[in-house]
């Protein structure tokens, strides 16, 4: 199969199929279609289908899907670097190279989107090693295989498009040198070690996944614009830690609160604005309360709580406000349970919160589908 890429359509190429009613839509609005219908795609638009032990073009869905029903469509898809600009990799951690087609087609896929900044979500399937330990033998999956190597190449040559990017992946030691990202403004990766190998200047969102552990030299590079963090797993010792190393974050999510020996140091904070918390374990009210002992935050007005609050609850929060210097002035509930399900009176619970702060809001989110 050869690929083509043309920039605009020729009459000849507009009249080609005149019968059906929707090749008399206009290209523009065709176009319009075609995004609408990418961007509807959830987690990004995938080029390829990865099996147990094989990996294929997905041509199943948008947008290589609009170049397999007709010409006419093919070109309109050519021509609209929009709906490339979006992509989801999945490397397949095949030990064997790939054939030439594959790396082929993730080249005219990124040629396809011009010169638009890439949103791009990279997945990864690792071949397991041997590594020994003492007179054990064990399988590890820290390592790119040929296959995926191939393919990180090439994403890695487009780097100074890289706007939005998720990397669910180590990155292998190979590439041990920085990779050149002027335009990243986001990045979700897993692992906080890695940090300094992104040359980010722009970068103002950062999302850490659940292998964050701050244990070891802190990253510094270019971090300094970060105004944005969200720590899948968090402590007192990790927020107090990010508050630390990243001097203008302005707001603060932690998805989950974990046991942490380690106690959180006294940390002040000229920037942060908001933060975003699980409601704590009332069997665990200490480690709510050791994230705010040692906070000076003068700038902190808004506190928002994920879950349906009881009066412990509460009771733990105005003592977690009550150790720590900020001007929290607003507390928000995010709430999936629906107010006709509570037992509880929600005045009566949020009684002892308003002696230390001026406003209570619950805000109903979506209840999530079972």
């Amino acid at each position: 199969m050869s690929f083509r890429l043309n920039s605009r359509l020729s009459p000849t190429d507009i009249k080609y199929c005149q019968a059906p009613h929707i090749h008399r839509l206009p290209v523009e609005l065709l176009q319009h279609v075609f995004v609408l219908s990418v961007n509807d795609e959830p987690d990004y638009p995938s080029i390829f289908l990865c099996g147990e032990k094989s990996i294929s073009a997905n041509f199943a869905s948008p947008p290589l899907l609009f170049t397999q029903v007709c010409h006419l469509w093919r070109f309109i898809a050519h021509s609209t670097p929009g709906i490339w600009s979006f992509i989801r990799v999945a490397f397949p951690g095949c030990a064997e190279p790939l054939k030439p087609f594959l790396p082929s087609l993730l080249h005219f896929w990124l040629t396809c989107s011009g010169s638009r900044p890439l949103t791009l979500r990279i997945l990864s399937k690792r071949i397991p090693y041997p590594v020994r330990f003492g007179c054990r033998e064990v399988l590890c999956r820290d390592k790119f295989s040929e296959a995926d190597s191939q393919l990180f190449e090439i994403l890695l040559a487009e780097s100074k498009r890289w706007e939005t990017v998720a990397i669910m992946s180590h990155l292998h030691k190979n590439w041990s040198h920085n990779i050149d990202t002027p335009k990243l403004r986001s990045l979700e990766y897993p692992y906080v070690e890695d940090l300094n190998r992104f040359d980010a200047p722009n970068l103002s969102h950062l999302h850490i996944g659940p292998m964050c552990q701050f244990d070891g030299p802190l990253p510094t590079r270019n971090l300094n614009n970060i105004r944005h963090l969200y720590l899948q797993k968090s402590s007192s010792a990790i927020i107090h830690t990010s508050l630390a190393i990243f001097p203008r974050l302005e707001s603060i999510v932690a998805q989950r609160i974990i046991p942490d020996d380690r106690a959180g140091t006294s940390v002040t904070h000229s920037c942060l604005e908001s933060m975003t918390l699980p409601l704590p374990d009332p069997d665990y009210r200490d480690r709510f309360i050791q994230i705010f002992d040692g906070f000076h935050v003068p700038v902190l007005q808004k506190l928002t709580l994920a879950g349906t609050p009881t009066v412990l609850h509460v009771d733990c929060i105005a003592a977690a406000l009550a150790v720590t210097s900020c001007n929290v002035q607003r507390v928000h509930f995010q709430v999936t349970t629906p107010s006709r399900d509570w037992e509880v009176d929600m005045h009566t619970i949020v009684d002892p919160l308003l002696s230390v702060v001026e406003e209570v809001e619950v805000i109903c989110c979506p209840v999530p589908c079972k």
